[in-house]
């Protein structure tokens, strides 16, 4: 089974509605995926320069309204995911029980394919949910370093073309790598 996923960034209208619209698009079993800001622009659809980037890649943005984070929301997630270190730190202070569960988005990336990459090397099968657990049992503080990279996500928010693009591909490329992992196949 695949645990319902909550995207999770500042205001919600850029970062966050990216990946959950992406996955949503490329998804190859059954899931729910929403997402929500910590501060977020209650109300608001995506923004136009983050927009432009989904169309074009074929992802529909409209009827997207941002949400502002709930602990009811976190709660209820199987698997949150974050763009930077401090909204993981704010929701596993919001819902201390939500933090084995909670990752960046590129952090659980990494956790994740070294999960899968253990449950081939056993022949078992790597169901979505004992990945998340995995990963939440594994993740020490430097145990996903990703070489030098961040695990981070910038906020492209007020900045140019360029930081929204940069932003756009490093979850275009996550999302590419989540999908394979949720599917249990």
């Amino acid at each position: 089974m695949v645990p319902d996923i909550l995207f999770v960034c500042t205001g919600n209208i850029c970062r966050s509605p990216a990946a959950e619209r992406l996955l949503m698009s490329r998804a190859t079993v059954p899931l729910r995926a929403t997402s929500a800001g910590t501060a977020s622009v209650v109300g608001a659809p995506i923004h136009p320069s983050m927009s432009t980037l989904l169309k074009a890649r074929g992802v529909q943005t409209s009827g997207f309204q941002a949400r502002q984070l709930t602990g009811g929301m976190l709660s209820a997630a199987g698997l949150v995911l974050t763009m930077t270190l401090e909204q993981r730190a704010w929701v596993a202070s919001t819902v201390p029980g939500a933090a084995k569960r909670t990752f960046t988005l590129l952090e659980f990336i990494d956790l994740g394919t070294q999960a899968r990459t253990r449950a081939n090397d056993d022949q078992t099968p790597a169901e979505p949910n004992a990945i998340v657990a995995w990963a939440g049992a594994h993740r020490g503080p430097a145990a996903a370093t990703r070489g030098n990279l961040s695990v981070e996500i910038a906020d492209p928010y007020g900045r140019d073309s360029a930081a929204y693009l940069a932003a756009f591909s490093q979850i275009d490329s996550a999302i590419e790598a989540l999908t394979r992992l949720m599917d249990p196949g």
